[in-house]
């Protein structure tokens, strides 16, 4: 291992000595010196870095040939060969199948229950298990007619309700039918809330560890490398957070805008699907049979997977009309379209406003002698920082809308 690394120190230095004379016989501008002398260094360093990094790999078993590292393969000109291509290097053995991936994202995955004070062993794959929860249809009128998002809320929401049942007028019978369901949607709620902040950590520790680089040279990169050499273009983020994730039992997926790729995660939320006295009687009979319910209960699933895109989406709380919601990745995926219409008209409205009274109070300021007249600039310097907020919630929307549009494969 030591020769590869001399080798490459060797080559660092001589191209140093090239440059060096390219330079001084004006053979090269000022300009053209130091961004080739960069570059050759970047290139040094992470070749140095991949080889020492190899070495330890090596002899913890991790990879079985120092080549692995630098086994790239071609990027496809078709996307569905495209997608199948990265599919291939996410579920091999420098994908989610690696343990040294496996280790970076069970170690976020702990510390993330840690500081939750949540069991540490989340069982992943009962995210993605379907459930039934039946509520007699005068209960789940309590509950918000939404898909329950932010998880959060539909907590608080189960907590409350479980705390006056008695306002119902419950036999005793029924009573204990909605308790053990509250409780059982509790617990896949907190299962939610638990695989939600363990997702959001990972991108965030890879949005934190990973630079991203425009690269040259249609090369698929696998997550291993990724992770060692730092940084990666799209796709090379893409495989490594879906690597990842996978890698600790989630479902992932692709989504392709032009020019552009991007991880997803498929997530659940809770959805009212029917009324017990709707579905075919065999169905029926045997809920009744089983629970011993009545017609008036309401199914409830728990497993209404839901794609979210893990793009790099900014978080805005934003305050306006009636509305008080938080945007992000987790939010948007729980809003039926026509919310997000009806939210982009209210913005596109107040922001109208804002500019209009801005640019009036602006005029008055320029008009007046602060000295004599008073102006309110903390109220000027307040709107302004509103209107912000009303574009950056904009831009968001925008961007959520389009990876909503864009075409999508499933990893599993």
């Amino acid at each position: 291992m030591s020769e590869y690394v001399s080798l490459v120190e060797e080559k660092r230095e001589a191209a140093r000595n090239l440059l060096q004379n390219m330079l001084n016989e004006d053979r090269i501008s000022v300009e053209g010196y130091t961004e080739f002398l960069e570059k050759s260094e970047l290139l040094g360093k992470t070749l140095t870095e991949l080889l020492v990094a190899g070495k330890m790999l090596l002899e913890n078993h991790v990879i079985k040939d120092l080549n692995e590292l630098f086994r790239f393969s071609a990027k496809p000109t078709k996307e569905e060969e495209y997608f199948q291509e990265m599919k291939r290097l996410i579920e091999g053995e420098l994908g989610s199948k690696n343990a040294y991936v496996q280790r970076i994202a069970a170690t976020i995955a702990r510390s993330t229950s840690e500081k939750l004070k949540l069991p540490q062993d989340i069982a992943i794959h009962e995210l993605y298990s379907e459930r039934l929860f039946c509520l007699p249809e005068k209960i789940v009128e309590e509950l918000v007619k939404t898909r329950y998002s932010p998880v959060e809320k539909f907590i608080a929401q189960l907590k409350a309700l479980h705390s006056k049942l008695d306002k119902f007028g419950l036999s005793e019978k029924d009573r204990k039918i909605v308790e053990e369901n509250l409780e059982g949607m509790m617990a896949v709620a907190f299962l939610m809330f638990h695989a939600r902040e363990i997702i959001k950590n990972i991108l965030a520790w890879v949005n934190y560890n990973i630079t991203y680089i425009s690269e040259r040279g249609d090369w698929f990169k696998p997550a291993l490398h990724t992770l060692i050499v730092g940084s990666g273009d799209c796709d090379c983020q893409a495989i490594l957070v879906c690597s990842l994730l996978e890698s600790i039992g989630f479902k992932t997926y692709l989504g392709f805008r032009p020019g552009h790729v991007f991880p997803g995660v498929v997530y659940t939320g809770f959805a009212v699907y029917k009324k017990v006295s709707e579905l075919p009687i065999d169905e029926r009979k045997k809920l009744k049979d089983s629970y011993g319910i009545s017609e008036d209960y309401v199914i409830i699933a728990s497993a209404d997977e839901v794609q979210v895109p893990l793009e790099k989406i900014g978080t805005v709380a934003l305050r306006i009309g009636d509305s008080n919601v938080t945007l992000d990745q987790f939010t948007m995926p729980f809003m039926a379209d026509e919310e997000l219409e009806e939210l982009q008209e209210q913005i596109s409205s107040s922001k109208r406003d804002y500019i209009d009274r801005i640019n009036k109070l602006e005029r008055l300021i320029e008009a007046t002698d602060l000295d004599t007249v008073p102006i309110d600039l903390e109220k000027l310097k307040k709107m302004k920082s509103d209107l912000q907020t009303l574009e950056e919630a904009e831009k968001t929307i925008t961007l959520y809308l389009e990876c909503k549009r864009a075409k999508t494969y499933s990893i599993d």
